[in-house]
């Protein structure tokens, strides 16, 4: 979507390199310093997960704290 709107001529945006890389209708420019973003699992608040839905945020969870 964001692509999309960068092509109408709407503005630009931060993506990441290889989401633009074989587009012919976008230039880009790099940043100096790299963005390094932190990633992060969403999931939707207030409602059943499933087992194993449960279980990876739950091994998530582990090793995000054991770091």
């Amino acid at each position: 979507m964001l692509k999309g709107l960068v092509a109408e001529d709407c503005g630009i945006t931060i993506l990441p390199e290889s989401l633009c890389e074989f587009d012919q209708q976008l230039s880009t420019a790099a940043l100096e310093p790299p963005l390094y973003l932190q990633t992060v699992l969403a999931y939707k608040t207030n409602r059943h997960q499933s087992h194993a839905a449960a279980a990876v945020l739950n091994l998530a969870k582990e090793l995000s704290r054991s770091e």
